[in-house]
């Protein structure tokens, strides 16, 4: 991070009020503010302190509104952000919203990404969707394997389809195990 300069653009839909850095860093700017009174006044800027909202950094840009600091840096230094696309953080770390640790994907190469590094793991029963768990799994085979039950019989005990038992039997399916 130190021998990268720092350079501060405009967070995009504020200009003039706020910047982001490629470091991640933000930070409002001087600017002239009408009091309710109608007079105006300076305010100073500052460098904006961020908030974990959810497991990320965010701030806030008014009272109201909250925008992820991952989001603001790509937004101005890499471009608008496209349809369907999503933000990943390369090194897994997502406090870390420095501009060299950022990318746009699609959603399932984000989960790729995470499996692949170990920052998550969808396999067998960890997969919310899945309706076995790893000793269903394991009596599955251990039933075929016996010869006395058919891949149709196993199927109908665990409420799956019979492509299911060949999968897992291949171990297409629950390879892990």
């Amino acid at each position: 991070m130190d021998n990268i300069q720092e350079v501060w653009k405009a967070v995009v839909g504020y200009e003039g009020e706020f910047e982001v850095s490629n470091h991640g860093n933000c930070r409002s700017l001087d600017r002239l503010v009408r009091c309710r009174a109608g007079a105006l006044r300076v305010t100073r800027g500052k460098t904006l302190k961020p908030m974990i909202r959810g497991s990320y950094p965010s701030i806030s840009l008014r009272y109201t509104i909250h925008r992820s600091v991952h989001g603001l840096v790509c937004a101005a230094f890499i471009g608008p952000r496209p349809t369907g696309m999503q933000v990943n953080h390369i090194d897994g770390n997502k406090l870390n919203a420095m501009l060299s640790n950022l990318e746009y994907v699609t959603p399932i190469e984000n989960v790729r990404h995470a499996c692949r590094t170990g920052l998550t793991d969808h396999r067998g029963e960890k997969n919310s969707g899945s309706k076995l768990r790893s000793n269903d799994v394991l009596q599955i085979r251990s039933m075929f394997a016996s010869g006395m039950v058919s891949k149709q019989e196993i199927a109908k005990h665990f409420s799956i389809h019979e492509t299911h038992v060949s999968a897992i039997l291949r171990r297409v399916a629950w390879g892990h195990l």
